[in-house]
C-alpha cells in the first residue's frame, strides 16, 4: 500500500516495517543514476512508477547480465567493479557476516545485497537498470529465474537532475 505526505511516499507491506522514501533527492539525501549524458534523481522515479504495471523480468535478460558486468560499484577504496564481482565472492562465502569480515572494503555492497527486499520492483528503462541492482545481485545469488521489474517506456523529465533536464 502507497500512502502520500508532502514530501514522502511511505510504503506500508503487510508485516513488514514501513519504507519511507522521499518523492525527490535533496542536498543531504540523495539517489541518483547516470545513463549516457543523463542524471536521473532515482527517488522521483520510484514516485513516479507506483502507476507502472509490475513485469517479470528474467535474470538471463541481456539487459541485466550487461549491467551485472559494468564496472558500477566501487569498491571502498576508489576501484571500480562489477556487481558480478561481488556476486561470486558472496556465491563463495555464502555467510554474509563471514564475507564482511574478510572483505571489509565491499562491506556496503554486502549489506545492501544481504539486507535487498524483493517486495520492491526493480526500475528499467532502455535496458537500463535505474533502481535495484543490488536487489538483483541478490536474486542472482540466491539462483532465482525472475524478478519484479516496472519499466519506463519514457522518462518524465521532472526525473532529471540538473544540467540534464531538458528545456
Amino acid at each position: 500500500m502507497l500512502l502520500t505526505s508532502n514530501s514522502y511516499n511511505i510504503y506500508r507491506m503487510k508485516e513488514k516495517p514501513e519504507r519511507i522514501i522521499p518523492r525527490e533527492s535533496t542536498e543531504t539525501l540523495f539517489h541518483f543514476r547516470s545513463i549516457d549524458e543523463d542524471t536521473y534523481d532515482v527517488f522521483k522515479l520510484i514516485a513516479l512508477s507506483t502507476e507502472l504495471p509490475v513485469q517479470r523480468l528474467p535474470l538471463d535478460s541481456s539487459e541485466i547480465q550487461l549491467e551485472l558486468d559494468t564496472e558500477t560499484w566501487d569498491d571502498g577504496k576508489g576501484n571500480k567493479i562489477t556487481p558480478r564481482d561481488v556476486i561470486n565472492i558472496l556465491k563463495q562465502h555464502t555467510d554474509y557476516n563471514k564475507a564482511l569480515e574478510i572483505y571489509p572494503e565491499l562491506a556496503e555492497h554486502i549489506r545492501k545485497i544481504r539486507d535487498a527486499d524483493y517486495s520492491y520492483p526493480v526500475l528499467l528503462f532502455n535496458g537500463s537498470i535505474l533502481d535495484g541492482l543490488h536487489r538483483i545481485a541478490k536474486a542472482c545469488i540466491e539462483k532465482q529465474d525472475f524478478i519484479n521489474a516496472k519499466i519506463f517506456q519514457t522518462i518524465p523529465n521532472e526525473a532529471l537532475m540538473g544540467d540534464s533536464k531538458k528545456l
